[in-house]
């Protein structure tokens, strides 16, 4: 009976291993990385850039979810192996801004062609998250006109003219297309008008520091 059980032990530890060839320490950081990466789906209707209204949730997006291009799986098992592990994004750059871009050099299993396609998967990622920051961003815009009562006569002492070239100013910039719309709204009426209003200034400095104030 006892020998029966040890071939059916072995059998099942065969099996498993077969399944699962990985170290049990390693077994155990891909699940964190796993449940990392559920939760980052979860946030991210399943493109895993972080949550568009949290600067803070791009750290917690697990490595080998990144996609298109994504990571393959032995460079991905090279990261979790590294003492300390580096499983999520927010891991990574940790490590980065101690050890700087060096993981080639640095960690065993990655070699050129490995840090080439992370380069890749990183650069992709930064490209969708900032697209879809800017997607929130302009979601929450604004109407021109709602800006745009007029909130007492300033006899050209609101400076307005300064503010108009603020605006010029955003508008030659890529990273202020989200509200280019609203901006060019804004300098038109300010221009027709030769005043600005409290909340145009307002609503200006507020898509300022919403680029301004994120992390990328």
């Amino acid at each position: 009976m006892e020998a029966a059980q040890d071939l059916l032990n072995r059998a099942a530890e065969a099996i498993s291993n077969a399944v699962n060839p990985l170290p049990a320490p390693l077994l155990k950081e891909m699940e964190k990385a796993g449940n990392s990466s559920e939760d980052a789906a979860a946030e991210s209707d399943a493109d895993p850039t972080g949550d568009a209204d949290d600067d803070e949730s791009w750290k917690r997006v697990a490595l080998g979810t990144l996609t298109n291009p994504a990571i393959s799986p032995r460079y991905v098992k090279a990261l979790t192996e590294h003492d300390p592990p580096i499983v999520t994004m927010g891991e990574f750059a940790d490590w980065n801004e101690k050890k700087g871009w060096f993981l080639a050099q640095d960690i065993p299993g990655i070699g050129d062609a490995g840090q080439n396609e992370i380069e890749g998967a990183m650069a992709s990622f930064w490209e969708r998250r900032e697209a879809k920051m800017k997607a929130s961003r302009k979601a929450k815009l604004p109407s021109v006109e709602s800006l745009s009562s007029h909130d007492g006569r300033c006899d050209g002492l609101c400076g307005w003219e300064e503010f108009l070239s603020d605006i010029e100013t955003l508008l030659t910039y890529d990273r202020y297309d989200f509200a280019g719309n609203l901006l060019s709204g804004i300098h038109e009426w300010v221009e027709s008008n030769k005043h600005c209003t409290k909340a145009q200034r307002e609503a200006v400095e507020n898509i300022r520091d919403s680029v301004d104030d994120q992390v990328y």
